[in-house]
């Protein structure tokens, strides 16, 4: 009987057939946010409500930005945003 394992990358899902080592390099080359603070960096529209675009500070000293695509209804039952009051 041969053993057979498949590692998943936890940020994106990738699989790693037999490959631990290959996975996790794979994994720690994600980088993450620095923080999850969000500010008003004067990015909005007259007529949004919402910013044209976020920047957020990643732990390799870059900024990642997101650019304002289209909003969503709120998910019933789902986590509470990061930096949210209900957050615990």
């Amino acid at each position: 009987m041969r053993d057979y394992r498949v590692y998943v990358c936890e940020k994106c899902g990738q699989e790693f057939p037999n490959d631990h080592d290959g996975c996790e390099e794979h994994e720690n080359g994600h980088i993450r946010p620095d923080n999850y603070a969000l500010w008003d960096n004067g990015s909005y529209q007259p007529d949004s409500r919402y910013p044209a675009f976020i920047r957020i500070p990643m732990a390799d000293g870059t900024e990642a930005m997101y650019q304002y695509d289209s909003s969503l209804p709120a998910q019933k039952n789902s986590s509470p945003a990061i930096g949210s009051s209900q957050e615990s």
